[in-house]
Parts: structure tokens; sequence; C-alpha cells
């Protein structure tokens, strides 16, 4: 538009220039004769030449006037044109501006619009208007803004030209959009749109499959009476749980149930975390049973045979993971798990395992080789049973090479002993040990790679081969999570002791037979030592069972113990970390290393030698790894209180629930203990998480209605919310006095009147009369209310709704006694006299 205007402008221009020099030309045309004369008469008088030039020059200065005069006329009236415009529109200007005002001062003061603008050198409030004013109670100028909202205050550090958060001020919720460049805030009420969010987020289907664990097994030794006895109390207990959470339970099958429920009370039961697995647990251990409950949930806003499907793969992990556990899967967020206080059940299921071991050497036949990788930094566990299941292949296919994929340089300084030893007293197997270079080459796509020890892409020697093939298998008894490498076939048993103590079972299981050196033996049953820390922990019958068939095999403990001893420098290394034990929360040892550790497998010795001061329930040794360069954590716990493996997992670790380790990727040591002690203190620190409160109602298994009780903070609250109980402060605690001191006066005066109210019914008798036929039978039955409604119309007594006990049934005429229930401990006898009724 703009670009027109200049054009038309400029066509003005020329075609006023064009009209000038006409003009100019036409005034000159009529001088033409005297110039003509002038021109054409050269020899004329200098006199009358003068003359003509005189003439001439006024006539073109006449002209010239007179041009001037008209270009000035009208110029003038440009001029005048322009100034009327200008003043139009200024009018106009004027106008509009006195509205823009009126609406600038409405916006500012009417609208629903909060305006705070801040003087940046000392942050306080330089202008705030009407309506910020009422959200903020009216502060005054010059306030710090830290003091009226500390999450708009950090806005004020921020690099951004805009951010927008959103503010919750008592019942309303804002949008607070920050511009730095005016140092303006501008607050837009959306109170209404965060209201409809919370309630969609609340109204989010959660689905749960619970399921008892080992239940089958354990009662079977039962007799049926006793099965459904305790049977009884475990559904009860979960019946009772539930039933506070307004959810929708079912039972599927004796050990199985499906619970509905919505997002806002999943939320309440994790404040809680999940206290029905200890209600299952303090009931298992009533009855000496090894029954425990395993949840797996899910939350998402997804069809429900989808959201079943996440529920039961949630389920199948905390089964996965030893049971007695809650998977928690919610839209949108981190997998979260609760419970695993104690250890990994122990099913001794001998079909699981002959089962697996069919499945297995299914697999290894179907396949021309295999290869065999475990995690990074192997230890003997992970070379033992390396070696045991190559040991297994070679036996089923002994016209095909398999390898063992394992870095001498990589392996733990104390064990590369051990790996020499294998190269002198067996180097048939030790030719088969190649690097992953070398594997690299020769892994194609019909090779059988089989992971042991280890079930997680991050810590796997290398993640590269698994592009090679699909054909993946996992042997591992470390407990399972949600990032599992993708496998063709999964054993995993969170209760046994050592991987070799898996494969072992399954060369039990092969009917085939496997031949084991008693080297070979010996690296396994180290690994057996090493994991179980000499048979202290994790040891199970099976696991003893395994080790004797090791030892008949020829596996010799005094080489085990040549090969763990230390050395003299590791020695004094450790009694200076052991020096510098921080002891946290009274129960937690802290340790760590100011210099790189080359051993891993050393921090763990620390950590388990660290257990042997007194009241040190866990210990934590943290150091940097000076192969990889992060900062290695080795947790262990001398019982089943402290789950090590729960807190490593928050720290992208994992392990078992006395031993566990993480690794972390760019951290200094200092980050990393101070993330250590936040999850110690959100997870164990006591007091502060609980609180007392007054029941209003009778809740199962935590008391009875006006009943002072201590639960969880989080339970709490959410009983206080749903008006199922008070805090229990001195004002609720003195008002609860009073109202039982009226209960009680109330009771003594009602105990007076029953009294009375006895003794005034057994002086009195009432007589009913009734139809009575040919041959003596009663026509009708006399039921308690016939009784109350006599005595009303006898003696003017109204019962309301009393208990009445016949000494024997009444089907004939005579007299009979009625013990009459007025309350407990006060029973008036009466005596009802039934006669005929006379025609």
């Amino acid at each position: 538009m703009l670009t027109l205007r200049k054009k038309n402008l400029n066509y003005k221009k020329i075609f006023l220039f064009i009209i000038l020099i006409g003009t100019f030309l036409y005034m000159t045309f009529l001088d033409y004769d005297n110039i003509k004369l002038l021109i054409h008469n050269p020899n004329k008088e200098i006199q009358e030449v003068k003359k003509i030039i005189i003439k001439l020059f006024f006539s073109i200065l006449g002209k010239l006037v007179i041009f001037f005069i008209i270009l000035s006329i009208y110029m003038h009236f440009q001029r005048s044109l322009k100034i009327k415009r200008l003043q139009k529109r200024l009018s106009l200007w004027s106008k509009l501006s006195y509205y823009i005002d009126k609406i600038g001062e409405e916006v500012f003061n009417e609208l629903t619009i909060g305006i705070i603008v801040i003087n940046t050198t000392n942050n306080t409030i330089e202008w705030i208007n009407t309506y910020a004013n009422k959200i903020f109670n009216n502060p005054d100028i010059n306030t710090s803004l830290n003091l009226i909202n500390k999450q708009m205050a950090e806005l004020l550090n921020t690099q951004d030209k805009e951010k927008q958060i959103v503010l919750n001020i008592g019942n309303k919720f804002f949008d607070c959009l920050y511009k730095k460049e005016f140092n303006v805030f501008y607050l837009f009420d959306v109170t209404q749109r965060e209201k409809i969010q919370i309630l969609y987020h609340q109204a989010t289907p959660a689905l749960i499959f619970l399921s008892f664990d080992n239940l089958e097994n354990s009662l079977k030794n039962l007799d049926f009476s006793e099965q459904s006895q305790i049977k009884v109390e475990y559904l009860s207990a979960i019946s009772d749980f539930f039933e506070i959470y307004e959810s929708y339970l079912k039972q599927l099958s004796d050990d199985k149930f499906l619970l509905l429920l919505k997002r806002e009370q999943l939320e309440n039961m994790i404040l809680e975390k999940f206290s029905i697995l200890k209600n299952i647990r303090n009931i298992s251990e009533k009855y000496k049973l090894n029954i425990t409950l395993s949840m797996g949930i899910a939350c998402y806003n997804l069809p429900f045979n989808q959201l079943a499907y996440y529920s039961q793969s949630a389920l199948e992990l905390a089964q996965k993971r030893g049971g007695d556990q809650v998977v928690v899967n919610i839209e949108n967020q981190k997998i979260q798990y609760f419970g695993a206080t104690k250890a990994s059940l122990n099913t001794n299921s001998k079909i699981i395992s002959r089962v697996n071991s069919e499945i297995i050497k299914d697999l290894i036949q179907k396949h021309h080789n295999c290869f065999f990788m475990s995690h990074k930094n192997p230890d003997l566990d992970a070379f033992g049973s390396m070696i045991a299941i190559y040991k297994i292949a070679s036996s089923l296919n002994n016209n095909q090479d398999h390898y063992i994929i394992m870095d001498i340089n990589l392996m733990e300084k104390n064990f590369q002993n051990i790996y020499e030893i294998l190269n002198q007293e067996n180097p048939n197997l030790f030719k088969n040990i190649i690097d992953v270079q070398k594997a690299n080459k020769m892994i194609n796509k019909n090779s059988l790679i089989i992971i042991v020890d280890n079930q997680h892409l991050e810590i796997l020697d290398n993640k590269e081969l698994l592009t090679l093939t699909d054909n993946v298998i996992i042997i591992d008894h470390h407990r399972s999570s949600e990032k599992i490498i993708s496998n063709k076939f999964a054993y995993i048993d969170a209760s046994a002791s050592s991987t070799v103590e898996m494969i072992m079972e399954l060369i039990f299981f092969l009917n085939h037979p496997v031949y084991i050196s008693p080297l070979e033996a010996t690296i396994m049953y180290g690994g057996m030592i090493i994991d179980t820390n000499y048979f202290t922990s994790r040891t199970s019958e099976r696991t003893l069972e395994v080790a004797s068939r090791l030892i008949n095999m020829g596996a010799e403990s005094q080489k085990i113990k040549l090969w763990l001893r230390q050395s003299y420098d590791q020695i004094l290394e450790m009694n200076q970390l052991l020096s510098r034990m921080e002891i946290y929360m009274k129960k937690f040892a802290i340790i760590t290393s100011n210099k790189p550790i080359d051993d891993r497998s050393f921090l763990a010795k620390v950590a388990e030698n660290s257990l042997n001061v007194q009241n040190i329930e866990a210990a934590f040794v943290i150091g940097e790894l000076s192969s990889t360069h992060q900062i290695g954590i080795s947790a262990r716990s001398c019982n089943d209180n402290i789950n090590v493996q729960i807190v490593m997992e928050q720290m992208n670790g994992g392990g078992h629930i006395n031993s566990a380790a993480a690794q972390i990727t760019n951290a200094n040591i200092n980050d990393v203990v101070l993330e250590l002690k936040t999850i110690l203190k959100n997870e164990y620190q006591e007091g502060n998480e609980n609180m007392k409160i007054i029941l209003l109602e009778d809740l199962a298994d935590k008391g009875k209605k006006e009943e002072i009780i201590q639960v969880n903070a989080g339970f709490g609250n959410y009983l206080i919310r749903t008006q199922k109980a008070l805090l229990a402060n001195p004002q609720n605690i003195e008002k609860l006095k009073q109202n039982k001191k009226i209960q009680e006066e109330k009771e003594q005066q009602k105990i007076l009147l029953m009294t009375k109210l006895k003794e005034e019914i057994e002086d009195k008798s009432i007589t009913i009369q009734i139809q009575i036929g040919p041959n003596g039978e009663m026509h009708g039955k006399i039921t308690p209310k016939h009784i109350i409604d006599e005595l009303y119309k006898s003696h003017n007594i109204l019962l309301d709704k009393p208990k009445i006990i016949l000494d024997n049934e009444i089907n004939s005429l005579g007299i009979y006694k009625a013990n009459i229930i007025l309350k407990d401990n006060i029973i008036a006898n009466l005596t009802i006299n039934v006669k005929a009724k006379k025609s």
C-alpha cells in the first residue's frame, strides 16, 4: 500500500513538471516575433536592437513573474490541502488516543490480567495494577519480589527474552509471563484450565494385576481346612486394604486378582508405599509360610486391552525381580519399584530348570556356532558361567566351533593370573577365547549369542555385536528391570546365588554328558564363593547342592583362596579408606576414594569389610574407575532391612537386595555422594515421614474409630482429605476427649434407662391370641413383631428393633419366656401367654 502511494506521488510530480515546462514554452512562443526580428535583421541600428532586447527582457520577466505567481498559488493550495488532511488526522488521532488511554486504563485496572513492573536494580516492585494487587494481597511498592513469590523472583535470572510458568497461588492458578526487555510480569487466570487438567489427570484409569508368590507350593502340605483359613486371612487383608481406595477388586484365580481404580487413588497408594506388602508378609510370618505379594500397575490413558498388557508386563517384571514388590508403570514417568525388602523367594522348582534346559538345548542345536559374553570387567561368576555354557554347547555340537568373547585387558587384575593358568592347563579352551574385534568378523545372522550374568545393554561387554544377529539368549541371576536386552529367550532367576548355579542346574537336566575339568570347576566354584561371600548370603539348598557337585568335579577351595588374596598395597589402601568412613543416619557407611581405582572389585571388598563395623547396616564405597573414568559405587548390606538394589537402581545401577553396584558417567564424587544421601534419606529416614491421626471410622489393620494411630504422612494426609481421619493436634485431641466424655455420660444415662425398662418389662406379661384349627394346630406363626406390638398395645412400652430370643419355639398354646436384649448385658425376661382366639 505504501509503495503504491509513493508511485502515485512520483507520477503527480512528473505530470506537474510537464505542465510547467509546457506553460513556459507557450509563453515564450508569444515573444517569437520579437526574437525572429532580432535574429533575421542583425543590421538594424543599435538603438532599435536595444529596444527590442529591452522589450523582450521585460516580456520574458513578466511571464516568469506570472509563472511563479501561478506556481505559488498552486503550491499554497497544495499546502492548504495537506494542512487540512493533517489537522483531520490529528483530530482522529486525538480521539483514538483518548479511547486507547481508556482501553489501556481498563486493561490495566479492570480486566483479569495482573501486571507487575520490576525495578531490576534491587528486584523490587516498581508498579502493580489493581488485579495483581488482589492476587498478592496488596503488597507495598518497593517490596522485594522474593517476598511476594519466589518462583517469580527466580525468573529474573533467566537469559531468555520471554519465559512462562504456571503459578499456584491460594486456590487459583495463573500463567505467569515474564518479559525481560521491559522487566514486566503478566499474570493470566487459568484456574479453570488447570482444574480440568487436574481432573483429567486424576481420572486416568489404572489397572493392577496382583499375584501371590509361591502360594501353591507353600500350602500344598497343609490340610484343606488350614489352607482355607489362611487363604481367607490373605483375602481379607487384600480386600480391607483396597476398600479404602474406592477401587474395584475381582479375584481371577486362587492366587491372582484384578484391581481397577483412578490415578488419584493410585498416587495415594504410592505415598503410602503399598503397606499391603508388609501386611501379607506379617500373615506369612505368623504361619511360617514363604508367601509374598507381587503387583504390576499400569496407568495410561489407553484402551483397557493395552492397559492390561502393560500391567501384565509389570507383574512379570516384579516376579522376575524376585517377587514381594510392586512395579508401577505410569505414562511419561520412569518405572518405579516398591517393596522387595526380603530376599527373592526360592521356589526350588525342578520343573522350571528342566523346561529351561530343554529350551536352551534346542536353541543351541539349531545354530551353527555360539558366542558367549558377559558384562564389562567380568568377575569370576561371569567367567565361570561363560565356561559352563561353553562346555554345554561344545558337548551338544562338538563338530562346531564356539567362542567366549572376553578381553584379557579389561578383566579384573586379581583374575588375570587365572586366565594365564587356563592357558597352560587347558589350551583347547584358551584358543577359543577371542576379543571383540575377532568376534565382529565371525558372527553372522545365523550365529547364537548367549549373554550370561548380565541383562543390561549399558554394561554389556560390547553392544555392537548384537546388531549382527537377532538370536540372543540371556541367563542371569540379577533382578530384572525394564531395560532388559532384546532376546529370543531369557532365563532369569533372582533367587539363585549366581549364574554358575543356574547353568550347573541346566547341565544336571540335560541328560547329556558334559565334561568339566577340575580347573574349570574351581573357576565356577570361585564365582559362587564371591557372589555368596563365602556362602554367607543368598545361600540356599540349591546353592549348596551345586557347590557339592563342583567339589566332586575337582573344585579346590584352597586355589580360590590363593587367587583372591590381596596385595600388601591393597590392604594398606583398604585400611586408609576404612579410616575415612562417614557414618550417615547412624547406620550407613559412606566411603570415598580420592585416588583412581584400577580394580572394580576392590570397591566391593572395602564395602564388605565395612559391614564388620558394629551398627552398620549398609555400606557404599565410591571411587573413580581408572579404566572408564566413570564414578563407580559398590553397595552391600548385611540384612534384608536395607535393599541396596533399590538404592542403586535409582542411580542407574542394579544388583541384588544385599549386593548391588552402579557406574555413573559425567559426574564427580561429591555430586554422587550428595545424590546417594538424598536417596537414602527419602527411603529410610524415620520420624518426618510419620504423623499421628484420629480415625473417624474403623479401618482394617489400622485401628478403630476415634483411636489415635501413627501412619505414613502421605497416607495420613489422604485419610484427612477423604474425611476418614483428623490430624491428632492438641485441639482435636482435646475435642476428642470432650466427645468421649459426652458419649460416656450418654452411655451411663442409657444404661440407667435400659435397667429401669428391664424392671418394668419383667413386672408385666402379655397375652397373644392366635387362631386354632379343628385339630388344635396353630394357624400362622408368632414373630418378634407380634411380641413388640402386643407389648406396646398392652403396656404402652415401645421398643426400637430389639433382639428377641425365645427359650422354645412357640408352636402351641401355653406360657413361654422371651429374652429381650435391650443392651449388652441388659436382658429383660418377658412372659408370653399364648391363647386361642375366640370365634
